[in-house]
């Protein structure tokens, strides 16, 4: 179980607990090692994964660019929300 507050003592942690603390799932983890963008320690059966390993891979992610939300007509409708296509002719659509 990971303690949400990692004491400065903390070097180490294992799959699951890296998974929560970068956001990502088990097998962008696993993908993340293999291609050796963070680092992976074995100590007997478990892979461990250095806490400064992750930190420094984040730290290199790009900046992410999120456009302002628009107050304008191109904002999302919630679908329950939109209108319903009407249908010509017959019952059938045609």
């Amino acid at each position: 179980m990971v303690d949400p507050d990692f004491s400065p003592q903390t070097i180490s942690v294992s799959i699951t607990d890296a998974c929560k603390l970068i956001g990502a799932g088990r097998s962008i983890v696993y993908e993340l090692i293999g291609k050796q963008h963070i680092h992976a320690v074995k100590l007997g059966r478990r892979t461990l994964i250095p806490v400064a390993s992750l930190q420094a891979y984040i730290a290199g992610l790009p900046t992410a660019k999120i456009k302002a939300v628009s107050s304008g007509k191109n904002r999302r409708v919630p679908h329950d929300q939109k209108e319903k296509p009407r249908r010509c002719g017959s019952a059938r659509g045609f």
